[in-house]
């Protein structure tokens, strides 16, 4: 089956943040500009501290000292996590992901499965923009990556539904400028 595509499309590198959200959480943002918190690779937090939690309760019979330390470091990264999170002006610490990008939509992985049709906010941050786009994208697929090394261990596939025109043309001129940059690089190395 032969695939069409409205756009040209790219393998980048990106500032990506996401968080999902309902139709009315995303007519809120586009009333009041109040973007909601995003959860750039939805980090299973409250597992992870549960399992560290439990771990640290049996090292503390081997080691009260030891787990004192333990808990100290994991209540140190929850505070610069929080000021992570807090923080507007660290928008160098947008995690930057290889994603496969075009005008209408993009792919990339992620730490855990989202379902088809959810909706997600989305924070793109180009190379050379400091101002992120921000489109709402509808889940077109999901697909479990089987690699056990990688945390990000899913493919999802998303459709940009709600995106500004100005957005989606910036997009489009970013896409093609990159497409020739790469297309001129490996003339080069012929």
């Amino acid at each position: 089956m032969e695939e069409r595509r409205r756009f040209f499309r790219i393998d980048d590198k990106v500032g990506l943040r996401f968080k999902v959200v309902t139709e009315q959480e995303w007519e809120q943002f586009k009333e009041t500009g109040g973007a909601p918190i995003v959860d750039s690779q939805a980090v299973p937090c409250p597992g992870l501290e549960q399992q560290l939690t439990e771990a640290i309760d049996s090292l503390r019979q081997v080691s009260v000292e030891a787990a004192d330390v333990a808990w100290l470091l994991n209540a140190k990264i929850n505070g610069l996590v929080e000021l992570i999170a807090t923080d507007t002006t660290l928008p160098d610490l947008i995690k930057s992901m290889d994603v496969n990008i075009s005008a209408c939509g993009m792919a990339f992985r992620t730490m855990k499965s989202l379902q088809q049709d959810q909706l997600l906010y989305l924070e793109v941050t180009l190379k050379q923009q400091e101002q992120p786009l921000i489109a709402l994208a509808k889940v077109v697929s999901c697909s479990d990556l089987e690699e056990t090394e990688s945390l990000e261990q899913f493919l999802v596939r998303v459709d940009f539904c709600d995106i500004e025109p100005d957005a989606q043309e910036l997009l489009i001129q970013y896409v093609v400028k990159q497409q020739g940059q790469l297309l001129k690089q490996k003339k080069q190395r012929k």
